[in-house]
């Protein structure tokens, strides 16, 4: 099988109530716990989705050197019969049960059946005191048939499809063709115009992401419409039915287009100012005035400009609102609803989205009160183990997160990280202590926190311990 590198440790965790060791061997220990998060083909796992890949549960092996065996089969490196969790948990978490050692670990997604699903590779770690965290996302083959189907639903500039539009419009089929996302290979099915919906049938599998394109055609196989007007729709499958509800233009109607330039914080969009802005799509919102049904039209970010197919009427009112996506298609700025009275042929529209910066502060935690000495979590003689923070604009008061130490804290941390940072001189408030009883507190407040770029905008805060 090919192996993949588990992802290294993320940041400390809030330490867990040491556990019992059941059995002295040469990882046990009460100073350092193991956790996995892990994703199915890049999917947060659940109950549906373990069935279809025939996981049932995770576990946990460790050895003193590489085995050479595949993690599940008897004897190959040690485990507990508490290091099993099960498979739609999608995270696990050992306790405070080993002692910081260098030693060779592996996990396993395990069928019902106790067949190995996949299995990583043994790796050697080193584990640290506290918590150490990794990450895997397990793709092992499909247990069943596939599971999920596209279901069509077509309308003709908003009225329902049948015999009678159908004929108005002159359109004879729908024509659904579809790809795997960014694959060139493309299969396309037909329908009849005046049947108004179809399905697919259940020829795909859930997580796995399709593009989609529907054109209206006349008898002769020609097209009338297309949808969307230009490019894809892109969708994440989901098991079962997938609904799509297309909206064909009257193949008369539409004569106005948009032609669209658009700017990151005023600069040129191309590959390097989208890249700096972590930008991926420009996608534009459009709808009737007035009316709820909305539609979208997706460029990449770096081409800088995009034109529209004939989507308007210029007899009718729009509202147009746009967002620049990341390549998770989270926004990252979005220009909201306003009205657009196209005018007949192609109609040129500016915009410039001013993403926020991304922010990076570094703690360094005091080991006294005076005279300290700068460093981690675990420098003070009592480790840092819950914090809280407020980051804060002091001219204007405004709070864009925190996180409450008395209600919600954290685990200790040497590095927080903001995105989408709005431009401005910003004030970070951290608060720190030991584990319960406490017996140290941190504090610090450290301003001029500047964000002026989209990303390189980085500090430093030393917090002081200010007890004992």
């Amino acid at each position: 099988m090919t192996s993949k590198r588990i992802l290294g440790i993320g940041g400390a965790a809030a330490l867990a109530a040491a556990a019992c060791t059941v059995t002295v061997s040469f990882w046990s220990g009460s100073e350092s716990s193991v956790s996995l998060d892990w994703t199915i083909h890049r999917v947060a796992p659940s109950a549906a989705l373990c069935a279809a890949v025939g996981g049932d549960h995770v576990i946990l092996r460790v050895a003193e050197s590489d085995p050479g065996c595949t993690v599940g089969e008897a004897g190959c490196g040690e485990g507990r019969a508490d290091w099993v969790w099960p498979c739609a948990d999608g995270t696990s978490d050992t306790g405070l049960v080993f002692q910081p050692a260098t030693f060779y670990m592996a996990w396993a997604l395990i069928g019902g059946d106790g067949s190995v699903r996949e299995a990583t590779a043994w790796q050697s770690v080193t584990l640290r005191a506290g918590a150490n965290r990794y990450t895997f996302d397990f793709t092992p083959g499909w247990a069943g048939p596939p599971d999920a189907a596209a279901v069509s639903r077509w309308t003709i500039d908003g009225a329902a499809a049948d015999a009678a539009t159908c004929a108005a419009a002159g359109a004879e089929t729908v024509r659904l063709t579809y790809r795997i996302a960014g694959a060139a290979a493309e299969t396309s099915e037909d329908y009849a115009c005046a049947a108004g919906t179809a399905t697919t049938g259940n020829i795909f599998r859930m997580t796995q992401r399709y593009e989609f394109r529907w054109t209206l055609l006349d008898a002769a196989g020609t097209a009338l419409a297309v949808a969307p007007a230009t490019g894809w729709q892109a969708h994440t499958m989901t098991a079962g039915d997938n609904p799509f509800a297309i909206d064909f233009p009257s193949p008369s109607g539409p004569d106005a287009s948009i032609a669209a330039h658009w700017t990151i914080r005023g600069a040129a969009a191309d590959a390097a100012s989208c890249g700096d802005a972590l930008a991926a799509t420009v996608r534009l919102h459009w709808r009737e005035a007035g009316a709820g049904e909305e539609a979208t039209v997706d460029w990449t970010c770096a081409d800088g400009a995009g034109t529209t197919a004939a989507l308007f009427d210029s007899t009718i009112d729009y509202e147009l609102a746009w967002e620049l996506l990341d390549a998770d298609e989270q926004p990252l700025a979005r220009i909201d609803w306003a009205a657009f009275d196209p005018a007949a042929g192609e109609n040129a529209l500016e915009v410039d989205f001013a993403v926020g910066g991304r922010l990076t502060v570094t703690l360094e935690w005091a080991d006294k009160v005076a005279d300290p000495a700068w460093g981690d979590c675990a420098l003070p003689p009592d480790d840092v183990a819950e914090i809280g923070y407020e980051l804060f604009d002091p001219a204007t008061s405004t709070v864009f997160d925190a996180i409450d130490i008395a209600t919600a804290p954290m685990s200790c941390t040497t590095t927080l990280e903001w995105t989408n940072v709005p431009f401005a001189s910003w004030t970070l408030a951290v608060d720190g202590r030991a584990a319960a009883p406490a017996t140290a507190t941190w504090h610090a407040e450290c301003a001029d926190l500047v964000v002026d770029a989209v990303t390189g905008n980085a500090a430093t805060c030393r917090v002081s311990m200010t007890a004992p």
